[in-house]
């Protein structure tokens, strides 16, 4: 790898008939025309008067971006207005700077990764006249804003909270390769870690062409021809394109998918060595292509193409290949040996955008090892001596053969009017060994703005996720490459799965998500243990291997048994039941939390408020066990009992109670669990069955939580007196009262005594930490018992509850990630670059579908505003202020439709456009408003009190 090596790892662009890369090729590759010829009534319509399209010099001819006044403005925390006055050159290079980065599998914004913007654009038109703006209205900040290039990389940074330099570069026609160089220059200094670079050219209205002049750059029949012996000229187009850049070998170390990989660049000016400004030159010319060949260090007869600027000028062609010549013949004597091609016939000459245009092409053919056809070559042009030239013109497409074991190498000319020109040398990717991620579940995760968008990308996803060659790449591109969004959807997939089953089953898990403040854990009690239930997840994962093996070795000594024998072998539990289901919630809080799965609170059920007072900080695991393991040794010595879960509310169960039988637990409004003699349970489950109420046995063997445990008490009071109970790090839900204990609580002896014999509130601790906003919960344990009680609880509502365990009760590896996929869906957020199994590559796979709305600025017709007369003359004066301040608010910000206690900055208001409110409220009323008060009364009727309520300062501003 060349030391100053740089990779292109992801790019976008919409050219004259292509909305995607993708399409762009595939025309490059027909040979294909895509410029536009516009009829006299289209260019009527568009507004071109016949006194020109009438002209015999008038060509009309150009090549246009289909879509540009449609925008998905919020996305981009735009409103309708400010997106309406936006330039279509800053709105479509916002888009694809956000595609290519997502191509490159890097989310917008990503807090570690540094950034740079490069961007050039050419003189915006679509807000030239400055009559079709009422700046007075709008303010001529927000119009230059949007329509200055001026702001064009640091608006696209601001947008997309890119953190790297961002530069705009303006150098006429070579501006965007000239950007490609110094993001280059920016990534080898260490300045970013990511650089795009970028052009747009788009002239408004599209639908319009050009006036021919004899010896002039503009083609008098609509075709450019470069290099061919009829070129005459060249033919404006449309289009923009953005390349995403990183140090090669950085690409190489992060498994980034590298496309091609540029060895050098070079950039200067022709200076006053030729006939005029507009002229090229010779020297100039040779001199870049040289230069850059020189730090690439690769010699001429290694290149084996050759992107020209390809004008196709009478002029610029034969200087240009002149001084091609000139520079190859400093290191090679051969001859036809490189091809030489030109992306303009193909879509005409994109001005800014024209140099990172012929860089993509070369970038593709890289790619494709295949080099596309020079579009309308006939003939060469007599003026060019090709025959003595190194090169020759393509004119059908061709497969791109290694020579003599040297890399594909191909260069790319991009020459400004006024004499700044650049040069690129470009080789194939290099070739790296790529290890397969293991062939197991994977979680992908979707998301997007809008329903609309989720869906269009769970289709397009399904199909790229059926057919990839590694599923683990392709997760592991959506986790972390990917912006999350409100509306998301989460699958477990493994290889193999059909597109149409992960669509049904994206769709099905499609949901909005919340602001996951509260995470909680529930810890499952007695019930929940089955033998080798957590053998999967400790063959495959070092943190619940090493969690169990710690339990393990704390309570071997004291149990003569081994928790692994019943966790991992599948062994009957026995004295080691206890323990066991305590390692078990114990390795599954620490499997999610190296995961970065944390909790906010705690609940744990009977056993597992041991665990929960563990993973909060009340003691260590080591005490915990111990103590774990004295508890159980003191239930032998308590009566053999019987518990059973009644469906039924608690007054009425109580109503049945005979004998040594008690209420244990309140589950839920119609769920409570009994316990007591099995004698006495045996004679409640005949009553039971003849009044035809629902009941089910609990799997143990002693009446927990009645006052059959009385002599247990007394040796659990003096084991949990051992321990040096530490303050809660973490909120707990206490069993016996229901309540949450806050943080710095301490769990005295007593806690534990009365745990035991208290019956478990189950309900009331649900409702407490139900009442928490935003609360999502994972049961982790063995079957579903305490997420059910939650939904129980919930009172009709819908909760974010899931259960690592599957339907058999036991968390294996797919259930697990079944439950961190629902997490994440409802507003979680997992650390995925831990969670990620295999090899961390990134792939290509489907990018944002853009939400797009019209937004396209129609003249207004009548006074911009009404005048204060007209206002206090309404019939209520109060109703009257109300209206004009909505009136002003919809032309601010644009939304015809709003909630009308929506608030000013929700709806995109940013400080700018309250500036501008307060300008107008003031115009309008003569009253004089701060920020402040503004910001504290956002809403419609807020800012119309404030206008009501204040004291004129001055008469109002005619």
């Amino acid at each position: 790898m060349h030391e100053n090596a740089v990779a292109v790892i992801g790019f976008a662009g919409r050219f004259p008939g292509a909305a995607d890369v993708g399409t762009f090729w595939d025309n490059l590759c027909a040979g294909r025309n895509s410029v536009s010829r516009f009829s006299p009534a289209e260019l009527a319509a568009a507004g071109v008067g016949p006194e020109v399209y009438t002209d015999l010099d008038y060509v009309p001819v150009r090549g246009i971006v289909e879509g540009i006044e449609d925008f998905d403005a919020e996305l981009f925390g735009m409103t309708p207005r400010e997106a309406e006055l936006t330039d279509p050159q800053q709105r479509v290079l916002l888009e694809c700077a956000r595609t290519a980065l997502e191509t490159a599998g890097y989310a917008p914004g990503s807090a570690d990764v540094r950034v740079g913007v490069f961007a050039g654009a050419s003189p915006p038109t679509y807000l030239r006249a400055a009559a079709t703006v009422p700046a007075a209205q709008l303010g001529d900040t927000a119009v230059a804003i949007g329509n200055d290039s001026t702001f064009l990389a640091t608006r696209l940074a601001y947008k997309l909270d890119l953190r790297g330099p961002a530069i705009t570069v303006q150098t006429a026609c070579s501006t965007s390769l000239v950007a490609v160089h110094l993001a280059c220059q920016s990534l080898l200094c260490g300045e970013a870690d990511l650089a795009l670079a970028s052009g747009v050219s788009i002239t408004v209205p599209q639908t319009s062409g050009q006036r021919h002049t004899p010896n002039g750059i503009i083609s008098p029949d609509g075709h450019c021809r470069s290099f061919d012996a009829d070129a005459r000229g060249t033919v404006a187009g449309n289009g923009a394109a953005v390349v995403v850049l990183k140090r090669a070998e950085a690409a190489l170390a992060d498994g980034d998918t590298i496309y091609a990989v540029i060895r050098g660049s070079a950039v200067n000016n022709d200076g006053a060595a030729k006939v005029g400004f507009t002229a090229p030159g010779v020297e100039g010319q040779a001199e870049v292509v040289a230069m850059a060949q020189h730090v690439a260090g690769v010699s001429p007869d290694e290149i084996s193409y050759l992107e020209a600027h390809g004008t196709g000028t009478e002029l610029g062609d034969p200087i240009e290949v002149a001084a091609l010549t000139e520079a190859f013949r400093r290191g090679t004597d051969r001859i036809g040996f490189c091809a030489l091609g030109s992306v303009k016939p193909n879509i005409g000459h994109l001005d800014a955008a024209a140099g990172v245009a012929g860089l993509l092409k070369c970038v593709l053919a890289l790619y494709h090892e295949r080099i596309p056809p020079t579009a309308g070559f006939a003939r060469p042009n007599p003026l060019i001596p090709f025959e003595e030239s190194p090169f020759f013109v393509t004119t059908e497409p061709r497969d791109w053969p290694r020579v003599a074991g040297v890399p594909r190498r191909c260069g790319v000319s991009s020459f400004g009017i006024g004499g700044t020109n650049a040069h690129l040398v470009l080789e194939e990717a290099p070739t790296a060994a790529r290890v397969a991620g293991p062939g197991r579940a994977v979680v992908i995760p979707l998301s997007a703005r809008t329903p609309v968008a989720l869906a269009t990308l769970i289709e397009r996803t399904s199909e790229a996720l059926a057919t990839a060659d590694d599923l683990a790449a392709a997760a592991y591109t959506l986790q972390t490459g990917r912006t999350g969004f409100a509306h998301r959807a989460a699958v477990v997939a493994a290889p193999g799965d059909a597109a149409a089953d992960l669509n049904k089953r994206f769709t099905a898990a499609a949901r909005v998500a919340g602001a996951a403040r509260h995470v909680i854990f529930l810890f499952p009690g007695q019930g929940a243990l089955r033998p080798g239930m957590l053998r999967e997840l400790y063959d495959r994962h070092p943190a619940v291997r090493a969690a169990v093996d710690r339990c393990a070795d704390v309570a071997r000594p004291l149990l003569d048994d081994d928790v692994r024998d019943v966790l991992c072998a599948g062994a009957r539990a026995g004295a080691a039941a206890q323990p066991a289901l305590f390692t078990l919630g114990y390795a599954l809080a620490e499997l999610l939390g190296g995961w970065g799965i944390r909790p906010d609170v705690v609940l744990g059920h009977s056993l597992g408020e041991y665990v929960a007072a563990c993973v909060a900080g009340a003691l260590p695991v080591e005490d915990a066990l111990r103590l774990v393991v004295r508890r159980g040794q003191a239930m032998t010595r308590t009566p053999p009992g019987a518990m059973l879960v009644v469906d039924a509310d608690e007054a009425e169960v109580r109503s049945y109670l005979r004998g040594e039988i008690w209420i244990c637990g309140v589950n839920a409004p119609s769920s409570v669990t009994v316990a007591g003699a099995p004698a006495a349970v045996r004679e409640l489950v005949g009553v039971l069955t003849r009044e035809g109420i629902g009941h089910v046995w609990v799997e143990v063997d002693r009446a927990f939580h009645t006052p059959l445990v009385e002599p247990a008490l007394a040796s659990l009071r003096a084991a949990a007196a051992e321990v040096d109970w530490q303050p809660l790090t973490v909120p707990l839900a206490a069993n016996h009262t229901g309540t949450l204990l806050p943080t710095g609580t301490v769990l005295s002896p007593e806690h534990w005594v009365t745990h035991a014999r208290e019956p478990v509130r189950l309900r009331e601790a649900a409702t407490s930490v139900l009442g928490l906003p935003d609360a999502i919960f994972l049961e982790l344990g063995g079957g579903h018992a305490l997420t059910t009680a939650v939904r129980e609880n919930a009172a009709g509502r819908k909760v974010p509850a899931f259960s690592l365990a599957g339907r058999d009760g036991v968390p294996d590896e797919h259930d697990v990630l079944t439950a961190v996929a629902g997490f994440w869906s409802a507003g979680g957020s997992p650390q995925w670059t831990v969670l990620s199994s295999g090899p961390r590559r990134r792939v290509p796979l489907p990018t944002y579908p853009y939400d797009r709305r019209r937004h396209w600025f129609e003249t207004a017709a009548g006074p911009p505003s009404g005048s204060p007369s007209e206002v206090a003359a309404a019939e209520d004066a109060g109703t009257g202020i109300v209206a004009e301040v909505e009136r002003i608010w919809v032309e601010l910000l644009g939304h015809e439709r709003f909630d009308p206690d929506a608030s000013f900055l929700d709806l995109g208001g940013n400080s700018l456009t309250a500036v501008q409110l307060l300008t107008r409220l003031r115009t309008a009323f003569g009253v004089r408003l701060s920020l402040r008060l503004l910001f504290d009364s956002p809403t419609v009727a807020g800012i119309a009190e404030l206008v009501r309520t204040a004291v004129p300062t001055e008469g109002p501003v005619r």
